[in-house]
C-alpha cells in the first residue's frame, strides 16, 4: 500500500499513522503487541513477591521491537459500513515501564455490520482517544491506534505517571452515526534505587543485584519496626517530601529494602541501616525520597487505592525479616496556597518570628515577618527586638495582621500588600510600636472576613475595648471602625466563616493575667443577619467544669467547625487548662448550630508508632509520661482553604501544633511560653472527611509532620492562605489534549 492512490481525508490521516508506526520502530521503543500475539510472558504478581499471578490481572505481552509491515488497512470491510457491533483489542491490559523509558501498545479495533456476515478489522477506520488520565499517555492527534506513554520533555512538564487510562474508540456508519466503545488501559511504572556507593548508608557495600538476596526463610528477628509514616494516611500529591523511619533487626550490617508498591508503581530501595545523627535518634534508621522520586509515586497514585509500604531487612544467607505493611494513600487534588506559621523559640541567635511556606510549589521556607522587621519604639528602623506573634492572614493572602509583644501588649502588626517588597516604604500599613496607631489599635487573635476587606480581633486585658467586646478593622488601614460588638461574656480567638455569615468565638470562663491562658472555655457562634450580627451569640459546645474549648476555626465551607478541647487532669499541678498548649488538647469537629453533638477526631488524635515506643530522646519525663498516655497536646486547628473530593466524598485538610514524636527525628525542648514543662510543638497535616463528620463519625485520617518547618523550634499558630503571593507563582497546570477528532470532525471515507 502507498499512499499515492488515496484521495479523501482519512487516507492522510492513515498516511500519517504509518509514518508514526515508522517513526516508533526506528525509535527502539518497547512495543506491547495488540494482534497476532506470543506466548503470554508471566511477570509474576505485582507486589513482586514469589507465586502464581491473581487471575484477574491482565495477561502482559512484551516485546523488544515493534510489528513493523502490518498495513492499518489490512483485511478492511469491503461493504459498506454500517456497523452493529464493535470492540477494542487488547482489553483491559496491563503494561509494565521502567521509570524512564516509554511503552507503545497498537490497538485494534473490529465490528460487525447490519447486514450479517462475521467481524471484520476497522482500526484504519477507526479513531482512538484517552478521554481521562491524559497525563498517563495518549494516542497521537490524528486518532491513529498506538498509544503511547508519556515522558517528561522540560523540568517544567508534569512527572512520569503510571495510572489507568480509558481508551475510547469511535467509528462511524456511512450514514454517520457514531459508534463508540471502551476498554482500559493500565500503566505500571518501575524503579529502584540504590544508597550511594562509599556512603555510610553502603557500608558494607550494597551487593551489585541486591533484590536477589530477599529471598528465603522467614526471620521475625530481621524483622525491623516501621516506625514513620503513619499506617493509612492520605498525603496531598504535591507533598513532595516522604521520609520512612525505622527501627533495625537483630543483626548488624543488614541489607534493607524499603518498598512502595500498588497497582500503578512500584519502587524499591536497597540500603543499610544509617540515619544522620544530626537530624535523628542514635540507632535509628532513617531514608529520605527525593523529590522526583516522591513526584513520580504521588502522580501515579493520586486519587486511586492506598500504596502499601513495607521494610524488609536480609541477612544475605537465606533469611529475610519483614516489617507489619502500612497503607500510604495520595489525593486526587493538591493543596495548593501558602502556610504561615509561628515559630515561639527565642535564642540568643533568633527569636519569635512569622514564617511562610508555598505549599503550591513547595518552594523553600522564607521569613514573612520577623522583630528586626519592626522599628522599636523609639522609630529607629530594623531595630526592634520584641516577638511578634499572634497572626492571621486574608484568604486572598494579600493581607496580614500580627500582634508584637507578649499577650497583654498586642501592639497591632499590619501589612495591607503582602505583593509589596519589605523593601518598600510603605510596606508597614501599621508598625507595631507602643504608641500612636499600634498602641491605640491592640489585637490579641483576629480574622480576616472572605473578601479581606475587614477582619475582627479581640484585644489584650487591659485594652480600652474591654474583655467582652469585639472590634471590626478596616483591611485597608487596619485601625479598629465603630462601631464595637458586646457579645456580653469574655471573648477570644474570633473566627469569620468563610461564607461571611457567622464568627465563631470562645467564650471565656475564667482567665489569669492573659487571654491565652484562661482556665475554661466553650464554643459559641454569632450570626449575620439584614440588621447586624445577632446577639446574644448562640452556644454551640457549652462550658463544662473542668474542660476548656477553644479556638474554633471553620472549614471552607462552613458547613462545620474545627476545635481544641483540653481537660484538667486528676492531681495536676497545674490550676489553669490553658487554652493555648495544653497537654491533654484534643480536636473535635461540631456543625455551628446551637447544642450540636461533637465529633471527635479520634484518628488525628491517636498517638504514632513513635509516640509508643520507649526511646531515649532528652524529654523529662513528665513529658514522656504524657506522651505515652496519650497526651499530644494537639492543639490550634485551622483549615486549608480548599474544598477537594476523595472517593466520592467531600475533603479537607487541617494542621495542628501537636508535642507528639516526629518519628524518630531529633527531638529539641522549647520553654513553653506559658511556663509549662519544655517541649516540641510540631506543624501536623491530617486529612477530613467532611461527608463522614457531617453524619456524625469520625472521619479524619492519621497525620503526617510538614517536613518544611524548622524540626528544631517549636511551631505554632498555622494560617493558611488560598494563593503564595510572590513574584514566582508556581506553573500553570498542563493543558488538556484536544478533543477526540471524530467526536469533533467525522472524518470516514464513502465506499
Amino acid at each position: 500500500m502507498t499512499c499515492a492512490g488515496w484521495k479523501s481525508t482519512w487516507s492522510r490521516v492513515l498516511c500519517s499513522a504509518a509514518w508514526v508506526a515508522t517513526a516508533a520502530a526506528c525509535s527502539g521503543q518497547a512495543t506491547v503487541g495488540a494482534g497476532g500475539l506470543p506466548p503470554a510472558v508471566d511477570a509474576g504478581p505485582s507486589d513482586g513477591q514469589s507465586g502464581p499471578r491473581d487471575s484477574s490481572f491482565a495477561e502482559l505481552y512484551i516485546l523488544t521491537m515493534p510489528e513493523v509491515g502490518q498495513e492499518r488497512d489490512a483485511e478492511q470491510p469491503k461493504e459498506p459500513q454500517d456497523i452493529a457491533t464493535m470492540r477494542i483489542e487488547p482489553a483491559d491490559s496491563v503494561v509494565v515501564v521502567q521509570r524512564g523509558q516509554s511503552v507503545t501498545v497498537p490497538f485494534r479495533a473490529f465490528a460487525t455490520m447490519r447486514a450479517g456476515g462475521g467481524e471484520v478489522e476497522i482500526t484504519a477506520r477507526t479513531v482512538f482517544y484517552v478521554r481521562d488520565n491524559y497525563l498517563v499517555g495518549g494516542f497521537p492527534p490524528d486518532g491513529s491506534n498506538t498509544f503511547t506513554s508519556r515522558l517528561p520533555t522540560s523540568s517544567a512538564d508534569p512527572p512520569q505517571r503510571g495510572g489507568k487510562v480509558t481508551v475510547q474508540a469511535q467509528a462511524a456508519s456511512n450514514n454517520i452515526p457514531i459508534t463508540t466503545v471502551t476498554t482500559t488501559l493500565t500503566v505500571k511504572i518501575i524503579d529502584s534505587g540504590l544508597a550511594v556507593a562509599g556512603s555510610p548508608a553502603a557500608t558494607p557495600a550494597l551487593p551489585s543485584d541486591p533484590g536477589s538476596a530477599f529471598t528465603g526463610a522467614n526471620s521475625a528477628t530481621l524483622a525491623p519496626t516501621l516506625v514513620y509514616p503513619n499506617d493509612g494516611v492520605l498525603l496531598p500529591p504535591n507533598v513532595q517530601q516522604i521520609e520512612v523511619h525505622f527501627m533495625p533487626g537483630s543483626k548488624t550490617g543488614e541489607l534493607y529494602e524499603i518498598s512502595i508498591l500498588s497497582d500503578f508503581s512500584e519502587y524499591r530501595y536497597y540500603t543499610r541501616c544509617y540515619a544522620d545523627l544530626k537530624k535523628f535518634l542514635p540507632g535509628t534508621c532513617a531514608f529520605e525520597l527525593d523529590p522526583d522520586t516522591v513526584n513520580v509515586i504521588a502522580e501515579s497514585n493520586r486519587g486511586s487505592a492506598p500504596a502499601t509500604l513495607a521494610v524488609r531487612g536480609t541477612d544475605e544467607k537465606g533469611s529475610v525479616g519483614s516489617s507489619a505493611s502500612i497503607s500510604v494513600q495520595f489525593a486526587g487534588d493538591r493543596v495548593d496556597g501558602a502556610i504561615y506559621y509561628w515559630t515561639t523559640t527565642s535564642t540568643a541567635t533568633q527569636l519569635p518570628s512569622i514564617m511562610r511556606f508555598d505549599f503550591a510549589s513547595q518552594s523553600a521556607l522564607a521569613v514573612a515577618l520577623q522583630p528586626s522587621d519592626l522599628p522599636d519604639d523609639g522609630g529607629n528602623p530594623h531595630a526592634n527586638t520584641t516577638c511578634v506573634g499572634c497572626h492571621a492572614l486574608s484568604r486572598d493572602g494579600t493581607r496580614m495582621v500580627a500582634s508584637k509583644g507578649a499577650s497583654w501588649a498586642g501592639y497591632l502588626v499590619y501589612v495591607n500588600d503582602l505583593r509589596k517588597p519589605k523593601t518598600a516604604a510603605d510596606w508597614l500599613t501599621v508598625d507595631g510600636r507602643s504608641a500612636g496607631t499600634a498602641a491605640a489599635n491592640r489585637v490579641m487573635t483576629a480574622s480576616f472576613n472572605p473578601d479581606g476587606s475587614q477582619f475582627v480581633a479581640d484585644a489584650p486585658p487591659g485594652d480600652t475595648l474591654g474583655s467582652t467586646k469585639l472590634a471590626f478593622h478596616d483591611g485597608a488601614t487596619g485601625v479598629r471602625t465603630q462601631p464595637f460588638l458586646d457579645v456580653g461574656f469574655p471573648v477570644s480567638y474570633p473566627d469569620w466563616s468563610p461564607d461571611g455569615q457567622t464568627i465563631a468565638v470562645t467564650q471565656i470562663y475564667g482567665y489569669n493575667s492573659t487571654t491565652i491562658q484562661f482556665q475554661e472555655g466553650g464554643i459559641s457562634v454569632i450570626r449575620n443577619s439584614a440588621t447586624g450580627w445577632t446577639i446574644p451569640a448562640e452556644v454551640v459546645v457549652p462550658h463544662t467544669t473542668g474542660k476548656s474549648r477553644y479556638t474554633p476555626n471553620f472549614v471552607p465551607d462552613s458547613s462545620f467547625l474545627l476545635y481544641s478541647e483540653a481537660t484538667r487532669q486528676t492531681g495536676d499541678s497545674d490550676s489553669l487548662v490553658d487554652s493555648y498548649s495544653d497537654p491533654s488538647a484534643t480536636v473535635w469537629a461540631v456543625k455551628p448550630q446551637a447544642n450540636a453533638t461533637p465529633v471527635l477526631l479520634a484518628r488525628a488524635n491517636a498517638p504514632g508508632v513513635a509516640d509508643k515506643l520507649t526511646l531515649v530522646d532528652g524529654r523529662s519525663s513528665l513529658v514522656v509520661q504524657r506522651i505515652s498516655s496519650g497526651m499530644l497536646m494537639n492543639t490550634f486547628p485551622r483549615a486549608a482553604p480548599f474544598e477537594a473530593k476523595q472517593n466520592g466524598h467531600k475533603l479537607f485538610w487541617f494542621t495542628v501544633a501537636s508535642q507528639r514524636r516526629a518519628g524518630l527525628r531529633v527531638y529539641k525542648a522549647n520553654p513553653s511560653v506559658v511556663g509549662d514543662e519544655p517541649t516540641q510543638l510540631l506543624l501536623w497535616m491530617f486529612a477530613i472527611d467532611a461527608d463522614q463528620v457531617l453524619a456524625g463519625k469520625d472521619g479524619s485520617y492519621p497525620g503526617f509532620f510538614l517536613p518544611f518547618q524548622d524540626l528544631t523550634t517549636s511551631n505554632h499558630m498555622a494560617a493558611w492562605t488560598q494563593k503564595y503571593v510572590s513574584d514566582n507563582p508556581p506553573p500553570a497546570p498542563p493543558t488538556p489534549p484536544p478533543a477526540p477528532p471524530l467526536t469533533a470532525v467525522p472524518q470516514i471515507p464513502i465506499l
